[in-house]
């Protein structure tokens, strides 16, 4: 019998079929397999019991109420059920089901707030057949992909089945005792999901398993043995039946246990026995053939295994999409040699045909059966085998196969003997198109003697190669084969023989297309390889042993399918998802040190020591350079990729330098769906192919590949640059790729900075808080510290003088850099809760990376700045942590990285463009410590030390930050911050610890104002003019304070000033939180990255000194060409940014000019239309209110909304004019900011209101719907907005509606909604908003312009809350509980799908075109009898477009648009 693996979402699962080989076992496989199984049923459960509890407190034993259903186990409560345990002694696992639960956080029950958790019920296949069931996830977003994935076995829709069932968890107390309380509610309608964690039962019975058979191996205890006591790991829980699974609480068990993990054994030769009591103790069909007289042979096959075999056929006229493509059909047949000592599952004497015949007769019959039982037309491929290349196999398979053609060809017995001849040769001739080989044992011969340079020149490797490839494409003619052919055998003489083999009439026909039978069509479908039957033998060995005697064998191989058999009704039934085929994984090659004295034997290793031997007299060179493909790295790939190539490169060369095991630690942590992941398994790819001394062709494919992935994400995924011939930020991109697909703080971490305060009250009270900020990848030398490291240092400061009064700081802030000194943030209540006093920063401890990148800013602005050392530590009391250097990336000829790093103790230079990519030895040992004239971007260091932390106290960090300032004898303006109004700037002396950002430079013109300025504009009030410069008198005048100077009386910053400029004077821009820190701080204003750039929102950040400005690029920032700028923070002049803020010039911005961001979809105006926009959350908050409105639309549920509207249309006209200026004047009482693309979801929830008051008994007029419902919708998801229930719709209600503050004295003092009238909704700007309005002030002529936006439709804006309910006094509006039902219930919303398609097409109104009505009597005939009409009764007609009606629905404007068009 032959077990199969069908491709079950292209993974292996196992499948059966019959036999074929002599002292061998024969699998045979087939490759797909549909239809239901049966679940295995699960072990039975111990029910708990219901004992009375003891009156010792302590004794553990639930309290179950005499509600509980006595059919439910503890794991699957049913029902009303309540256990109760003192607090401290519960049991293991005392409150777990196996139902699937989601925690919805604390509720109201029974008067008390309690944990509440959720029945998720249970997902099905939508489809019939399949009907596989699905445990949810617990994760909204993993719940969300499940249901967008489908069925992982037929890919049809899985569908939810929903429960009502609540579990609640909290604690009590009676008579001083506190007990812990479970209690369940509700029933579970739905069947039980599979999966789940092992309850207490399932763990012991599993340790009972692993007691009574220590030694044995998972994969046997899943299969189970013979002998007493056995219970396989699947009967106790399906989920066992999944390997990783069942090693897993198997290991639990052994831990549990203290037994260690079991090795692997062999087992011995048992004494033969009869053959005639096996059937009986199998109880199941299993040995259904045999022969000893003839041809000596046994056949096993199961009844799941004869299913198993007959779904082949179907698989074959399975119509699901791709099924054709994924090579899952036909049968895979091979032998196994180890086993038995003789044979298995075919029990075959011999190895020749006529052994051979009774496997592939049982195949060929019970399939002809299954065709003639289905009523199906025979095909060839119905009985198509993958072999290898055994001639035994394949004449054996084509004499079975003419046979079974023969019983499906009536008449064949009555040719003459003549013709049954011919016709039994054409059959014989026909079985070539059910025949195909495996073509992974033709490429290991070929790989074999391409190896072997006696046979295959080593030079000409890879030409041998595509010869090969030439000759099994299936693209290749005849014609072109036989002309590669006589190429082989003229350029390789030395392979004829083994060439002549392969091109055997037998064996040609079965490997290579141009000479094979077998139609494409069918090709494609059925696998290249017999490695499947393979891998089942592997598992029959590793579940059972090898090396069996007869009768154990057949039995532990009957043992062996049935454990197949339950994995794959696991799978079916949903108990675990099996994962993807792996890779090929070639034999690793042995591995010798080079110091072991062992001589080169290899012609690589000859050829290596000869051309690369190092000089005996430089013990200085590292043999890990000894490998030649060491230099190889990327090329440069078209249009460009430097930016990308160099950051790869030297990000490998420092995670090369890690040991082994921090290597396999960080691999083994990294998220499989991060860029990292993808990133560093393929650095480690790269090291693996180094080691083994790979071919080059190997390694190019692998270099060639990152660089591409990683573009594709440049461009495609987080869309750096718009155009791909941009020339990207060497830097830029790697910020990405650490934050891509969110890894843990810990994973950034090793590529970013942190930092920890502890802080410590009087009391003793201490407490460590992170900075909440995501890890530095990029750190930036600090001008303010690097000043005063000069000053303590000289000129000539390094890297290691820099670091050794190293101030931690956090991004963001007015400090220098844009920064704040960690020990500066305020200071902290103190986290005890019985302590009130105040915890100030007693330490600061920094997690330096492992891979540090630094900036080099500082040494672009002054290359005699700093020096990068080689090595550098960062000490603190307990030793410190070092740094060596990796390599620095470099920029020249303004559009061009390169790059220099250091390994193996030698220098190399790399440029993508030249050399093809290979790094070229420097011969200069301080290559990277020369300064290169600003060329440098950025120094890239490995942390060489075990330590990664540094510690270091408060006041230490306070003594090194106060003795670094410099004490500046000079006096500055500050402006009086008293009530009473000051005539002009007062000097004050400038204190002698300033704050920060006053810590300029004395020496430098630009970083401080002339002081007489001061003295003279203050002195001569501007009556005369400046008597030291007689011959200008011109005067400007503060932007800010509005105060006028002597323009030359002030230091311009070179700028040309004039009485129009935006300009603000030295006593605003001086002090530390002066006025133009109050103005500008934390703005966003339009600047350009570049000269010759557009401009582009920017964020101010703080300032270093006077004329220093730091800010920050908006993130989303679209650049063009070559406006992107270098960094991500810029310095810009006090006015320069003053200038953008308040500029009014007519002719410095244009359209052209002006740069473009990416804007959410969410913010995009008719994004549902425009753009596809669609929000789950939303549309189900809208769905669930559609009841609810409806009913109050037909005036069957009361809102305050229905009076409020009809006392405002009362006393006005009904003229359509009229009610449209009134319906616009209506929405404006309420203050419903609703973000744009949510609210043109609206539009087809408002043509369903109509659609059904249609076809109701009571008539609701258009402006009804068109004012109070779209009022009513975008109230449900400001409700969402504000996470609030239904219940809380009537304040939400109150508090958007702003008409009720200014009526004060219409609410009374107890009013319970007295707050919320009062009170309103604010939206929060979202920050794409904020960046925005930077150009929201710009007019040129009269035209408004403002940034170009790309809208992002990926970007949903995931901020949880868009708005804010506050009180009048400005505080947040507390909630209250109430028993009303809001907007929920009422109809269920169905989806029309009808009216989507008059939604889609423009039509608001599923209705014929309003006509005139009469007045009078004539207007009530008008009305059907028995329907109620909703007053007032205007009917809205076709309207005209205009500024006024702008709140009306989408909808309505484009039924307009279509009628102009």
């Amino acid at each position: 019998m032959y077990p199969g693996f069908p491709h079950l979402n292209g993974s292996l699962v196992p499948r059966f079929q019959p036999p074929v080989q002599a002292p061998v076992l024969i699998s045979q496989v087939p490759t797909d397999s549909k239809g239901k199984l049966s679940l295995p049923t699960p072990l039975e459960l111990k029910k708990a019991s219901e004992a009375q509890i003891s009156k010792d407190s302590s004794e553990k034993k639930p309290v179950i109420t005499e509600h509980q259903d006595s059919e439910n186990s503890p794991e699957w409560p049913n029902g009303e059920e309540r256990r109760e345990y003192v607090l401290g002694n519960e049991p293991l696992k005392w409150k777990e089901t196996k139902w699937a639960w989601r925690s919805s956080g604390r509720q109201a029950h029974n008067g008390r707030r309690v944990e509440q958790r959720n029945c998720l019920g249970v997902f099905s296949c939508a489809n019939a057949v399949c009907g596989r069931l699905i445990r949810p996830k617990t994760d909204p977003s993993a719940r969300k992909n499940q249901l967008h994935n489908g069925c992982r076995l037929c890919h049809s829709p899985i569908v939810q089945i929903a429960c009502q069932a609540r579990s609640y968890h909290y604690e009590t107390s009676n008579n001083g005792v506190i007990y812990s309380v479970w209690e369940h509610s509700g029933i579970h309608s739905h069947e039980r999901p599979p999966g789940g964690r092992l309850s207490v039962a399932e763990q012991e019975a599993v340790d009972a398993q692993v007691t009574r058979n220590p030694t044995a191996l998972v994969h046997a205890l899943r299969t189970g043995d013979t002998f007493p006591g056995s219970v396989p790991l699947p009967e106790i829980s399906g989920t066992l039946a999944n390997p990783q699974v069942a090693r897993y609480q198997v290991g639990q068990s052994q831990a549990r246990l203290g037994i260690s993990p079991p090795a692997a054994s062999k087992g011995g030769l048992a004494v033969l026995k009869s053959l005639f009591d096996l059937q009986q103790e199998f109880k199941t069909p299993f040995i259904i053939n045999s022969s000893i007289h003839g041809p000596a042979f046994l056949t096993f096959q199961t009844p799941f295994m004869r299913t198993t075999l007959e779904k082949s056929v179907d698989s074959w006229n399975d119509q699901t999409p791709g099924n054709h493509l994924m090579a899952r059909h036909g049968f895979v047949t091979d032998g196994d040699h180890s086993f038995f000592r003789e044979v298995l599952y075919t029990w075959i004497l011999r190895q020749d045909i006529a052994h051979h015949r009774p496997h592939f007769r049982h195949i060929q019959e019970t399939v002809v059966k299954y065709l003639q039982l289905k009523g199906l037309e025979f095909e060839p491929k119905y009985l198509l085998h993958v072999f290898d290349f055994s001639a035994a196999q394949r004449s054996a398979h084509a004499a079975e196969y003419a046979e079974a053609v023969i019983t499906m060809t009536p008449g064949f017995y009555n040719l003459t003997k003549a013709s049954q001849e011919n016709e039994h040769a054409a059959y014989l001739e026909q079985a070539l198109q059910a025949e195909r080989g495996c073509s992974f044992h033709f490429w290991q011969s070929a790989e074999r003697i391409t190896s072997n340079s006696a046979l295959v020149p080593s030079a000409k490797a890879a030409e041998f190669n595509l010869h090969l490839r030439i000759l099994e494409d299936k693209a290749t003619s005849r014609a072109e084969f036989d002309k590669t052919i006589v190429t082989l055998n003229s350029e390789y003489p030395n392979i004829v023989n083994w060439l002549s083999w392969w091109l055997r009439p037998t064996f040609r026909s079965l490997i290579f297309p141009a000479y094979s039978s077998l139609d494409p069509s069918i090709a494609i479908q059925v696998p290249r390889t017999s490695n499947p039957a393979e891998h089942s033998h592997s598992l029959l060995h590793h579940s059972v042993g090898s090396d069996q005697d007869l009768i154990p064998g057949i039995k532990k191989l009957f043992l062996h399918v049935k454990e197949l058999e339950s994995q794959y009704n696991s799978i079916k039934d949903g108990h675990y998802n099996p994962g993807p085929p792996r890779a090929y994984r070639p034999p690793g090659k042995p591995k010798w040190d080079e110091n072991d004295g062992r001589a080169p034997d290899t012609e690589a290793a000859l050829g290596l020591a000869l051309n690369t031997a190092p000089n005996s007299h430089d013990l200085s060179v590292d043999l890990s350079t000894i490998n030649r493909n060491l230099l190889h790295s990327y090329n440069w790939q078209s249009p460009n990729s430097c930016f990308v190539d160099n950051g790869l490169e030297i990000w490998f060369r420092a995670y090369s330098s890690w040991s082994s095991d921090s290597r396999a630690a960080f691999l083994a942590c990294i998220p499989s769906h991060t860029f990292l992941s993808c990133l560093f398994h393929h650095y480690e790819r790269r090291l693996k192919q180094l080691s083994t001394e790979a071919s080059i062709t190997t390694i190019t494919q692998n270099l060639s590949m990152m660089q591409t992935m990683t573009l594709d994400r440049i461009f495609n995924k987080w869309q750096l640059y718009s155009d791909k011939n941009a020339y990207g930020c060497a830097k830029t991109w790697l910020s990405h790729a650490v934050i891509d697909g969110n890894p843990s703080t810990e994973i950034q971490e090793y590529f970013g900075l942190t930092h920890h305060t502890v802080r410590e009250c009087k009391n003793g009270h201490q407490f460590s808080v992170p900075i909440s900020q995501a890890p530095e990848v990029w750190f930036t030398v600090n001008n303010r510290d690097m000043n005063a490291a000069h000053i303590t240092f000289g000129d000539h400061v390094t890297t290691s003088n820099y670091f050794q009064h190293y101030i931690p700081r956090s991004r963001g802030g007015n400090y220098a850099g844009g920064t704040t000194p960690v020990h500066l943030l305020p200071v902290e209540q103190c986290l005890d809760p019985s302590c009130t006093a105040q915890s100030p920063i007693s330490s600061v401890s920094t997690h330096w990376p492992q891979i540090f990148n630094l900036n080099a800013d500082v040494v672009r602005v002054d290359p005699h700045k700093l020096r990068f050392e080689n090595t550098f530590s960062i000490p603190d009391q307990n030793g410190g942590v070092t740094y060596e250097l990796v390599g620095r990336v470099r920029h020249i000829n303004g559009n061009h990285f390169v790059s220099q790093v250091r390994f193996g103790g030698r220098c190399h230079s790399y440029n993508d463009m030249e050399n093809g990519g290979r790094l070229i030895l420097s011969d200069n040992p301080h290559l990277l410590e020369e300064k290169d004239d600003l060329l440098s971007v950025c120094y890239i260091y490995n942390r060489s030390s075990s330590k990664k932390q540094t510690s270091r106290l408060a006041a230490e960090i306070i003594a090194d930050y106060e003795s670094e300032i410099p004490v500046v004898s000079i006096t500055i303006p500050v402006v009086s911050i008293t009530d009473s109004p000051s005539p002009g700037p007062v000097l004050a002396p400038m204190p002698t610890a300033p704050q920060e950002v006053l810590n300029f430079s004395t020496n430098s013109d630009l970083d401080s104002y002339p002081e007489e300025a001061y003295n003279l504009c203050d002195s001569c009030q501007l009556s005369q003019p400046n008597p030291s410069r007689p011959f200008k008198s011109l005067t400007v005048t503060c932007t800010l304070c509005e105060r006028i100077w002597h323009e030359d009386c002030v230091s311009m910053d070179g700028a040309d000033m004039s009485l129009d400029d935006t300009w603000a004077c030295p006593a605003c821009i001086h002090p530390h939180g002066g006025r133009w820190d109050k103005v500008m701080l934390g703005t966003f204003i339009l600047l350009k990255p570049k000269p010759s750039a557009r401009f582009y929102p920017a964020k101010v950040l703080g300032r270093s000194s006077p004329i220093q400005v730091h800010v920050e690029w908006y993130n989303d920032n679209i650049y063009q060409a070559d406006d992107d700028p270098l960094v991500t923070i810029s310095v810009f002049t006090p006015n320069q940014c003053l200038h953008a803020k308040y500029c009014d010039t007519f002719f410095e911005y244009t359209k052209e000019n002006l740069g473009a961001i990416k804007w959410p979809v969410r913010l995009e105006e008719d994004a549902a239309d425009k753009h596809d926009y669609s929000n789950t959350d939303i549309r189900k908050i809208l769905e669930g209110s559609y009841g609810a409105v409806l009913e109050i639309m037909l005036g069957t549920r009361d809102h305050p909304i229905v009076p409020l509207y009809n006392n405002w249309i009362k006393n006005r006209s009904h003229s359509v004019k009229m009610i449209t200026q009134h319906q616009f004047k209506f929405t404006q009482q309420f203050k419903l900011d609703v973000l744009p693309g949510d609210l043109s979801l609206i539009d087809p929830f408002l043509q369903y209101l109509h659609h059904d008051t249609k076809n109701s008994k009571v008539y609701v007029e258009s402006h009804w719907i068109h004012n109070v419902a779209s009022v009513l919708f975008r109230l449900a998801i400001l409700r969402g907005y504000l996470g609030r229930q239904p219940c809380d719709d009537e304040q939400i209600f109150y508090l958007a509606y702003t008409s009720s503050i200014a009526a004060d004295s219409d609410i009374a003092p107890d009013d319970v909604y007295y707050d919320a009238k009062k009170g309103t909704i604010d939206r929060l700007l979202t920050l794409p908003e904020i960046a925005m309005a930077a150009s929201g002030s710009i007019h040129t002529m009269g035209v408004h312009l403002s940034l170009g936006r790309e809208v992002d439709k990926q970007d949903l804006l995931t901020r949880t809350q868009f708005v804010e309910a506050r009180t009048a006094s400005g505080s947040l509006y507390a909630f209250f509980n109430t028993t009303a039902s809001g907007m929920a219930g009422g109809p269920h919303f169905v989806r029309n799908h009808r009216i989507e398609l008059l939604v889609h097409a423009g039509r608001i109104e599923d209705r014929e075109r309003p006509k005139p009505r009469p007045r009078g009597k004539a207007a009530k005939d008008l009305v059907p009898k028995g329907v109620r009409v909703i007053k007032p009764a205007a009917a809205l007609p076709s309207l005209k477009r205009s500024h006024e009606v702008k709140e009306l629905s989408e909808g309505l404007r484009r039924s307009k648009r279509n009628k102009m068009d």
